[in-house]
């Protein structure tokens, strides 16, 4: 108690004058007549104070032993305490602390024992900041990352700065990536509700800077949605990987997490969705044999769609395209095996070299039809309550490559660009919290007095 009362009054002396320096910004401020600079005075002086209050405790983590080891290996101290300028949440903070060397080793790289306990980023972040300004630049260009991360409040950073730690953290993601996936698959929270597990996979167009010249390439998202068995969606799990690996990391990531979700609840249906593309068709049918399979549901429409208002427009026909588009959708949602009358219906135009704007959509609606009918037994689907629409992994194109990493601009280069897909994949699917605490830990180094580790 007595030891504990002496750090605290010294954490009070030290704080002190950062806390009068807030109470006097604060009176001042009442007599100042434009309350947004002055609330803006008061919120950065406020920060110092919390950047000097996370000094103090970083300090905690500083070692003063003639000899440490660090991961097993014996470092000396050098002569005096070095200060140097680390990067927090509230700004920046200039402490004062231990180094030491490897003993035997000519200027061997020095160590810092609060660096390497608390786990910092490039020896100067701290994981809470790194971890922040990483969320950051998942959601938002880094230029623009670092301007609105000035704006709301202390961590002023360069854009270079958001850049290097959100690379970092995703690189080292991907360093251990079966490591961390598997503990953070594990704390995934299964709702008791869910019924089905839908598997979904799709690609979307990147421009890639390949040895200074700059190409679309085709990157990989898929999903993992958990749905009830009425049919709703409850969680969804979302994926991304970078053109030019192709879909096979994509590919184990998903059936390893699919493997792990139904170990732990053996009465989850597997069901697989996708548009009609041969890749993705041929992907999910061999990794999922045993799984339901459907074609998205609004592919179909759109293909019929296409085909009604080319023949419609061409041909004298009782009803228009809307009209016989409606009771199609309603056939194929309603009556089992639909596709087959309606395919039937379509061959009886004879409308197949029809062609509109240099495309054939009948014919393409009769290829698609032949190509998939076995997958389009929707009404079936319906009744079993399974999913038939692949607008999860859509929406995660979207989300985590259209949106993200096309904005005017931008081209990627495979291994930055896979740091900020795999951060946002992350993010947008509410494992965040979950991985950040599997994956921050591993920036921490074993430190401990030489004497206590023998």
């Amino acid at each position: 108690m007595v030891q504990q009362s002496h750090e605290r009054d010294e954490i009070r002396k030290q704080l002190q004058p950062f806390f009068e320096d807030l109470i006097e910004t604060v009176i001042q401020a009442r007599s100042s007549e434009e309350p947004r600079i002055t609330e803006l005075k008061i919120a950065r002086v406020g920060d110092r104070l919390g950047a000097e209050a996370i000094g103090r405790w970083l300090l905690g983590y500083d070692l003063d032993a003639s000899l440490i080891n660090v991961d097993g290996a014996c470092h000396y101290r050098m002569s005096k305490p070095v200060e140097k300028t680390y990067h927090t949440q509230r700004g920046e903070v200039r402490l004062a602390r231990h180094v030491y060397r490897p003993s035997g080793e000519h200027n061997g790289a020095i160590v810092c024992p609060l660096e390497a306990k608390v786990g910092m980023v490039h020896k100067k972040w701290t994981p809470g900041c790194a971890e922040a300004m990483a969320y950051i630049a998942q959601e938002l260009p880094e230029r623009a990352a670092s301007k609105v991360a000035q704006k709301l409040g202390a961590m002023a950073y360069s854009f270079n700065s958001f850049k290097r730690v959100a690379r970092t953290l995703g690189a080292r993601w991907e360093a251990d990536r079966d490591q961390h996936e598997e503990a953070t698959i594990q704390a995934f929270k299964i709702p008791d509700a869910a019924a089905r597990l839908a598997v979904s996979i799709d690609r979307v167009s990147l421009l890639i800077d390949e040895e200074q010249k700059l190409n679309w390439r085709m990157a990989y998202c898929g999903t993992l949605t958990l749905y009830d068995g009425t049919g709703e969606p409850l969680k969804t799990l979302r994926y991304g990987r970078m053109p030019g690996e192709g879909a096979h990391i994509l590919r184990e990531q998903m059936k390893w997490h699919v493997a792990a979700i139904g170990g732990r609840r053996e009465d989850l249906e597997v069901v697989t969705l996708s548009d009609g593309a041969a890749e993705l068709c041929n992907i999910l049918d061999a990794d999922y044999p045993e799984a339901a399979r459907y074609i998205d549901y609004y592919h179909v429409v759109e293909k019929l769609s296409a085909a009604l208002t080319a023949f419609c427009n061409k041909r004298s026909t009782s009803k228009k395209a809307k009209e016989l588009l409606a009771k199609w959708k309603t056939e194929l949602l309603n009556t089992p095996n639909a596709i087959e009358n309606i395919e039937r219906t379509i061959k009886r135009w004879r409308a197949v070299n029809l062609e509109v704007g240099g495309q054939k959509p009948v014919h393409q609606a009769l290829t698609y039809i032949a190509n998939h009918k076995a997958q389009m037994n929707y009404a079936e689907a319906r009744a079993k309550g399974h999913p038939i629409g692949s607008g999860h992994v859509e929406a995660c194109c979207k989300q985590l490559v259209q949106t993200g990493m096309k904005r005017n601009g931008q081209r990627w280069k495979p291994r930055g660009g896979q740091s900020i897909l795999t951060l946002r994949s992350l993010a947008t699917d509410a494992r965040w919290e979950d991985a950040m605490q599997v994956m921050m830990p591993s920036f921490k180094r074993c430190v401990e007095p030489a004497a206590q580790a023998a």
